[in-house]
């Protein structure tokens, strides 16, 4: 599996978790939307995971439960290994976002992304509009338009209001890969400029969900009425 876009990503995302936000004026590239991802063959929405062997779990256990301090390098190296051990390692991240920390549903939220396994996309969605904070309610969300889900799009607009600065950072540029605009907005513009593209982000999303009309079927042809035969 190639995790080097998403862990390309990883430090804006380990920037919630205590970095410095970027300057004002720093811009990152608007990539084309990626495709959404796609099961691997043979795989089932509802097939349950593999429980894998005692010493596999151990493992998994030991790598979920370092997300709740690694940093940095030891971080992506956490990642790697869950990825790496595939749905093993899913049912651990599942429960992972259920602890009381805050960082550690964040982190669990963020590696289900890279994973990509479409059986989790209901947890996240959950994680994305039900989650008490807005970081893990961004990182789900995030998670799941990596995934091609455009439920993430909403949380992630919401996110471009948010106080924290490195929240909005991370949700515009997530934005901004997914769709390939930015609409204006700057995380660390003026609060005024950023009202104004956050309504441009509404109403995109607004039209976005509008259904398509659909034309009214044409009448048909007048014909002339059939002449009794004599």
């Amino acid at each position: 599996m190639n995790v080097a876009r998403p862990l390309a990503l990883a430090a804006l995302a380990l920037s919630l978790l205590g970095c410095t936000p970027r300057p004002r004026g720093a811009r990152s590239a608007s990539p084309a939307p990626a495709p959404p991802a796609t099961p691997p063959a043979g795989e089932v929405a509802d097939r349950p995971f593999r429980a894998g062997t005692p010493a596999e779990q151990a493992r998994v256990a030991a790598a979920v439960d370092a997300l709740a301090t690694a940093e940095g390098d030891a971080f992506l190296a956490r990642v790697r290994e869950l990825v790496a051990a595939g749905e093993l390692a899913v049912p651990a991240l599942l429960d992972a976002l259920g602890s009381p920390s805050v960082r550690v549903r964040s982190q669990a939220a963020y590696v289900l992304g890279v994973a990509k396994d479409r059986r989790t996309i209901d947890a996240l969605v959950a994680a994305a509009t039900l989650d008490a904070s807005s970081v893990v309610r961004g990182e789900a969300a995030a998670s799941l338009l990596s995934m091609g889900d455009p439920r993430g799009l909403a949380p992630l607009v919401d996110a471009l209001e948010d106080p924290d600065p490195r929240l909005r950072v991370r949700a515009i540029d997530v934005l901004a890969e997914s769709t390939g605009q930015r609409l204006g907005y700057e995380p660390d513009g003026p609060p005024s400029e950023r009202t104004a593209a956050v309504r441009r982000w509404r109403a995109w999303l607004e039209a976005r969900r509008a259904p398509c009309p659909v034309p009214s079927p044409e009448p048909p042809p007048d014909t002339p009425e059939a002449k009794p035969a004599r």
